[in-house]
């Protein structure tokens, strides 16, 4: 988002987003694009971070249990 500011209105029952091109040269449209391909991207790494936790949890626990750094 370095060529969009962006700035957010929560108020109920919507939330409101301005966009303002950083770049003089940026169309509107342009702006809305990849501000909607950056949230959606975010909403899919949250989705997949929700998913997959437990599997990163025990590769983790596993990687550090094999390591001797556990106290004791």
């Amino acid at each position: 988002m370095a060529t969009v500011d962006v700035r957010i209105l929560a108020t109920e029952p919507e939330i409101l987003c301005e966009l303002r091109a950083l770049d003089k040269g940026t169309k509107a449209a342009d702006a809305d694009l990849k501000f909607r391909r950056e949230v959606t991207d975010h909403q899919l790494r949250m989705a997949i971070e929700e998913r997959t936790s437990g599997y990163r949890d025990l590769i983790l626990g596993l990687a550090f249990s094999k390591t001797g750094l556990q106290g004791g």
